[in-house]
């Protein structure tokens, strides 16, 4: 038993069926960051082997924040927020949320409408399979990949361990979305302690 598309799909609502998510990683990154951003990191805020700190996006949140009405400055601010989303959640690596590889910069290029013509769920797939693969190292003690869909898929497939998932008002929901009115409801009964 493992995790497949399909329940990549039902998990996360992620297209399985579209174009492979490759490409080249010798890339002139500063200029990539340039057009998919309209700025470029400092040299602080970029590395060499292709990672970019999170901080970069962080400082272009509070840049384009003010800049409302702006169409750019929107499509800009929007393209940060799904490059923190594909690099903080659904691909992110091992840094713990610091770095987010620039690789992942190649998918926001084009426009929004390019973004969906990827196979998005496999490579969120593929890149959990590595991670786990990878952790098996007994010199490892973390792991990098989408741990959302890892814990929602041993919740979903080994109900003796899980707490009976919640119903929810609209059918059809994916379970991610039932999963966070779950916790909604457990933050706001104080069950979860950190």
């Amino acid at each position: 038993m493992t995790i497949t598309l399909q329940d990549v799909a039902g998990i996360l609502g992620l297209p399985t069926d579209n174009l492979v998510v490759t490409g080249s990683t010798n890339k002139d990154w500063l200029a990539v960051c340039a057009a998919v951003f309209g700025a470029e990191p400092l040299a602080s805020e970029f590395h060499g082997s292709g990672d970019l700190r999170i901080s970069f996006l962080d400082r272009l949140y509070t840049r384009w924040t003010d800049a409302e009405g702006d169409h750019d400055r929107e499509i800009y601010f929007t393209k940060v927020h799904i490059a923190r989303m594909l690099g903080c959640w659904l691909l992110a690596d091992k840094s713990g949320g610091i770095n987010i590889g620039c690789r992942l910069l190649t998918l926001l290029g084009g426009g929004f409408d390019e973004i969906g013509r990827f196979s998005c769920g496999s490579a969120v797939l593929a890149h959990l399979f590595r991670n786990m693969c990878e952790c098996t190292d007994v010199g490892r003690s973390d792991m990098g990949d989408c741990h959302i869909l890892l814990q929602i898929w041993a919740w979903i497939r080994f109900p003796p361990i899980a707490s009976p998932l919640p119903h929810h008002p609209e059918p059809g929901t994916h379970y991610a979305c039932r999963y966070a009115l779950l916790y909604s409801i457990m933050v706001a009964n104080d069950l979860c302690n950190y």
